[in-house]
């Protein structure tokens, strides 16, 4: 557990294996090889970050687009796709820690006021938000 909280990793599972050659290693060294077998692996190991994201589903009225286009920009939102048929459709995906506060300011942006004028939950006339799945 050591190794892993000073490689600051989250989501790994380490298996060491260690056959016995005869040496008794006792308590002491039995930690020992473990770390230091851990450690070893970690360094030769491609670590790879990852941002968790929460994907959402916003649908609009066409009168809205240009501030929900402005908003998504403004934000730095990625976009997933859209799809601008009978009704209009983003899929953006926003970090998981960010979600509150970016579907905030989304709303305030397109109802065109600052972010205290908006109240938590406040729903906006043509648009909806939808939670699809986190990646």
């Amino acid at each position: 557990m050591g190794q892993i909280d000073s490689f600051e990793l989250t989501n790994v599972f380490v298996v060491v294996v260690r056959y016995f050659g005869g040496t008794l290693l006792g308590t002491s060294g039995l930690i020992q090889a473990y770390r230091e077998s851990t450690a070893e692996a970690f360094r030769a190991a491609d670590i790879v970050s990852r941002i968790v994201e929460d994907v959402f589903k916003i649908q609009f009225d066409y009168s809205l687009m240009s501030p929900v286009m402005q908003a998504v920009k403004k934000l730095d939102l990625e976009m997933i796709s859209q799809d601008f048929g009978v009704t209009a459709y983003l899929t953006i995906a926003i970090r998981k820690s960010e979600v509150e506060s970016s579907i905030h300011s989304l709303k305030a942006h397109v109802l065109g006021v600052r972010e205290v004028e908006v109240e938590p939950g406040q729903e906006v006339a043509g648009l909806k938000i939808e939670f699809q799945y986190t990646r």
